[in-house]
């Protein structure tokens, strides 16, 4: 006797008897597509690594989606550095970088990934130096993906804010939004 296999889940929840596993897992705010969408926002905002993809976009597998987004034409530049996890250890970590065109690269991407109008987000270490003066160290700029430092004050606390991109000092309108990363060095 050939029977159908079952198709609710072993607890019966509401809304889900009769449902394959994929029909329950595979809904539009996790596939591949919208996963990419999500990659591409946070792109446009500025770098993006491994792990904040992971933590707060919640995509498992970034470099995949980064993969397919390169296979469909986006330029995208992986840069390696060390990041702490959440445990605290530190980790060796892509970080992603949206190109531009006329921003220190020789690739073209689409127009409708040009600088938005707001600065970009550029996520800052802070660091007191000897002298008093609070040193921020920009990781990844998202307009050349190479790091810079600025100076953040010699107040108790550092001033982040707007600051004009190393890369592009001739160019007083290249800024980006100095922002804390996730943790100020002491």
């Amino acid at each position: 006797m050939i029977t159908e296999p079952r198709r609710d889940n072993a607890r019966g929840q509401a809304g889900e008897v009769g449902k394959t596993k994929r029909e329950r897992f595979d809904h539009a705010g996790n596939s591949s597509a919208a996963q990419r969408a999500q990659i591409m926002a946070a792109l446009r905002k500025g770098p993006l690594t491994t792990l904040q993809a992971r933590r707060d976009l919640d995509i498992l597998n970034p470099s995949q989606r980064i993969t397919e987004l390169r296979q469909a034409g986006e330029k995208i530049r992986t840069l390696w550095t060390k990041e702490p996890t959440e445990c605290g250890r530190l980790a060796r970590v892509a970080r992603y970088v949206l190109d531009v065109p006329g921003v220190g690269t020789t690739n073209t991407a689409p127009a409708s990934l040009v600088a938005p109008e707001a600065p970009p987000l550029a996520p800052a270490t802070a660091r007191l130096c000897r002298n008093g003066v609070w040193d921020l160290a920009v990781v990844a700029c998202p307009f050349c993906g190479r790091e810079h430092h600025h100076g953040g004050g010699s107040d108790e606390i550092p001033t982040f804010g707007s600051r004009v991109a190393h890369c592009h000092a001739a160019d007083t309108t290249r800024t980006y939004q100095v922002v804390p990363a996730s943790r100020v060095v002491p």
